[in-house]
């Protein structure tokens, strides 16, 4: 029997059905004949209604197995194919994804108690070579019996050529988004540093104060101090900001773009920006490299009692890392602190 246009359509299954002994099986029906012929089959297909009478031979057996690996090759792989870029691209497919994930668990690809939000879903799972089964009674045990919920990965035994799959599309998909984050960051730099630039040659330049520089920090800090991807980063601004310190010349941190473009998007390329600008710091850009150095001086008194004080305190961790990761970044140069320009102060 054929499938619905609609569903195959849907979901990438060739409309052309199963041809075996002279039928036209669905997926579904092949699975069945196959536990029917090579007999003490575990599982019990659910919705199958129509059970093709097939003669049970190990010739017809033979076509099965023919028929299964051609099914995989021209559909289940296609129809992967798609998910998983789908799933990475748009983040569709997450129960679905799922599920394939859970299947790689149990030798049988069986995956029990499954959760799916809607029959698009069952009919996608049946497109990357899911059957959806209940467990006969003299073979299951008492965390099996979802029944009507489980669902077994046909195709286990070639997991290792859906993971392949899988694993490429998920390369490309890291390789776009970065050369994606750099054009944003390129275009963030510009414009948020635009003016410095225009005025480099230039003593008088926009500059904050402090209530606008602690009102940046605390918004920036109370977004950020519980993402563990911006850790690194929060405590190299505690050690930039500690290392200032007491010193009548400026400090400069040398920091990859890279490592600005992968903590957290977008969002975090354009925050993270906004808060160089706002701290009054002077931004240069080399390459790859984001040097930043407290040209206009904050006193010492402000970084420690209203900036320092914001941030949450260091790990035993992140002390310990500290100076393979940051200090090595961080220099002590031979400008003087300075401030050319008079700015309003709050306590």
């Amino acid at each position: 029997m054929l499938e619905d246009k609609s569903l195959n359509e849907e979901c990438g299954v060739s409309s052309s059905g199963i041809s075996i002994d002279g039928y036209i099986l669905s997926f579904k029906q092949l699975c069945w004949v196959e536990g029917v012929i090579s007999g003490g089959e575990k599982w019990e297909l659910i919705g199958v209604d129509e059970k093709p009478d097939v003669e049970k031979t190990e010739g017809v057996l033979d076509q099965v197995w023919i028929q299964k690996e051609k099914y995989f090759k021209d559909v289940v792989c296609e129809s992967f194919s798609r998910i998983v870029r789908e799933y990475y691209g748009s983040s569709k497919h997450q129960d679905v994804m799922q599920t394939y994930e859970s299947s790689k668990i149990r030798d049988d690809g069986l995956v029990v108690g499954v959760v799916l939000k809607s029959t698009q879903d069952k009919q996608i799972l049946e497109s990357i070579g899911f059957i959806q089964v209940r467990i006969k009674s003299n073979q299951s045990k008492s965390s099996d019996n979802d029944n009507n919920n489980n669902w077994k990965n046909v195709f286990k035994d070639k997991i290792n050529d859906l993971e392949k799959i899988k694993n490429r599309i998920r390369s490309e998909y890291h390789t776009n988004l970065q050369s994606n984050l750099e054009e944003v960051f390129n275009k963030a730099f510009e414009t948020i540093f635009q003016d410095d630039e225009k005025e480099s040659d230039k003593i008088e330049k926009e500059v904050f104060t402090e209530t606008e520089v602690k009102e940046c920090f605390i918004k920036f800090v109370d977004k950020y101090k519980t993402n563990t991807g911006a850790g690194p980063f929060i405590t190299g601004l505690r050690e930039f900001l500690t290392f200032q310190l007491g010193k009548s010349h400026t400090v400069s941190w040398s920091i990859d773009t890279d490592f600005v473009q992968q903590i957290g998007g977008v969002q975090f390329i354009e925050d993270s920006l906004r808060l160089f600008k706002t701290l009054n710091l002077k931004v240069q850009r080399t390459d790859q490299i984001v040097t930043l150095e407290m040209w206009d001086q904050i006193r010492d008194e402000f970084i420690s009692k209203q900036l320092l004080k914001k941030l949450p305190k260091p790990s035993s961790s992140s002390r310990s890392k500290k100076q393979t990761i940051f200090e090595s970044d961080m220099i002590e140069t031979k400008n003087n602190r300075r401030s050319p320009h008079k700015s309003s102060s709050s306590s």
